[in-house]
């Protein structure tokens, strides 16, 4: 328990370190390798080398499987140290014709662990069990609706169905403002998601159209997520929730980042810092400008280079200024899952706040010249009172303790671990403590945000609207 305790600490030290402060912020550290393999091997029996390991890892979650056994005789090492670059391997296989797995796959994962069990046969039997933020009936029910959906969305050629597809996204999805939704499925089925879900439907419908696509993540201000696409011969960004501003009235729908090329995205995107890299470089053509259609000036040309609705929206345009301040501030790359949920959260929650706002009390805002800075303060310091304060004495609470225990005791009764030196086991065990430790907290910090983000997004909209009466 000690040793848990010291883990938790450690967790909520680094979230206090970053400090929870506007400005502050971090990418996340995963990015899918350039040259995926297209795996079709069969299944085996029992793996023996790493690749059919992969590749049963691969067969068992392409189909969504929550628990699944692999019997391993090769040396247990091999896998049991080197987990996260297993799962990285998978992410990287992908099937022709194929959009269940890949990037889809590599952002529909939640958490996992493993048990290894002798199986008696001279080999260890790997357990393993997956939490999906998608699961298998939720990843049918979108893969039903986008074979009902796509076939009108194909154009004559692949820039109208990219068009068409971009359309459909924005005018079906709403901004998920508390922060819950991150699936294709609520966006498509629930008509809520946050960028994740965006990027994820946009990647689904044009693999399902056969038009190259990826999930690209990185930094806009917050931890973000758009797509680069194939056109042409050259891949262009394309930013489906950045298109569908927030407007608190009516829908917008914009194509100010559609197809755009990397000189206007690099303004206020920030890519992770791997897409830079000169194999990724080398196997995507990124144009630095603009796709051209290349056809006569129309309706539809026109309807690209302005919004539906042409009234000025003074909040997208604060909210680029936001972007950019966020951008300039000093940021942190991390793989501490806990701070980077904690830390998108809070930002979101300052961004929706202020979204809120009446427009003449916005206006105001707008007019005084700390105004921002100010609200900003606020809003990072009740954050830190109704969300991270709570977490943070959470360590101390019995159900926290019951919850540690109780999980490394399985873990410990289950790992028979034969096979493995002192040093293996050990190591395998502190691994499982971080993250049983951060699955926890990561828990609870779930659940106080579901319990508090609305409520806090209203409280602090109000306390904006006050200020600025």
């Amino acid at each position: 328990m000690k040793r848990l305790s010291k883990v938790a600490r450690g967790s909520l030290i680094f979230l206090l370190a970053l400090g929870l402060q506007p400005g502050n912020s971090f990418t996340t550290n995963i990015l899918p390798k350039t040259n995926a393999l297209v795996w079709q091997m069969p299944a085996v029996e029992a793996a023996s080398n790493r690749n059919e390991f992969c590749q049963e890892m691969y067969n068992n979650m392409v189909e969504r499987k929550e628990e699944f056994t692999i019997p391993y005789t090769g040396n247990t090492s091999e896998i049991a140290d080197n987990i996260e670059g297993i799962m990285e391997q998978v992410f990287n296989m992908r099937a022709t014709k194929n959009s269940d797995d890949y990037d889809y796959l590599r952002w529909n994962w939640k958490n996992w662990n493993f048990n290894t069990y002798s199986n008696g046969q001279g080999g260890v039997d790997f357990k393993f069990n997956i939490i999906y933020r998608e699961p298998a009936d939720r990843l049918a029910a979108v893969n039903q609706t986008v074979k009902q959906v796509l076939p009108g969305l194909i154009g004559s050629n692949d820039f109208e169905t990219v068009k068409n597809v971009h359309d459909y996204v924005v005018n079906q999805i709403n901004y998920d403002q508390t922060i819950q939704r991150f699936t294709a499925y609520e966006g498509l089925l629930e008509n809520s998601t946050v960028c994740q879900g965006y990027a994820l439907l946009m990647y689904k419908m044009l693999t399902d159209a056969g038009i190259p696509v990826r999930f690209m993540e990185g930094y806009a201000g917050e931890a973000h997520a758009w797509n680069i696409v194939k056109l042409n011969g050259k891949w262009y960004f394309l930013d489906a929730t950045w298109d569908d501003p927030i407007t608190g009235g009516k829908p917008v729908l914009r194509y100010d980042y559609f197809l755009v090329g990397s000189d206007k995205l690099y303004k206020d995107h920030q890519p992770n810092k791997r897409w830079f890299t000169s194999d990724v470089q080398a196997a995507y053509n990124i144009s630095p400008t603009d796709y051209d259609p290349s056809y006569a000036e129309t309706e539809d040309k026109k309807s690209m280079d302005e919004p539906t609705y042409k009234t000025v929206n003074l909040r997208e345009e604060f909210r680029k200024v936001m972007v950019q301040a966020f951008d300039e501030a000093k940021s942190y790359d991390s793989q501490n899952k806990l701070a980077q949920h904690a830390m998108d959260l809070n930002k979101k929650v300052i961004i929706a706040a202020f979204s809120g706002m009446s427009d003449d009390a916005f206006n105001k805002m707008l007019a005084d010249e700390n105004g921002a800075g100010k609200l900003i303060d606020i809003a990072s310091k009740r954050f830190e009172e109704v969300i991270f304060n709570p977490l943070e004495s959470y360590v101390d609470t019995k159900e926290y303790e019951t919850l540690s225990v109780a999980a490394m005791t399985k873990f410990t009764e289950t790992h028979k671990m034969e096979g493995l030196t002192a040093t293996e086991a050990e190591a395998l065990t502190d691994k499982m403590m971080v993250q049983i430790t951060e699955q926890i907290l990561d828990d609870k910090l779930h659940r106080l945000s579901k319990e508090h983000t609305t409520n806090l997004i209203s409280e602090l909209t109000q306390s904006f609207e006050n200020m600025y009466k």
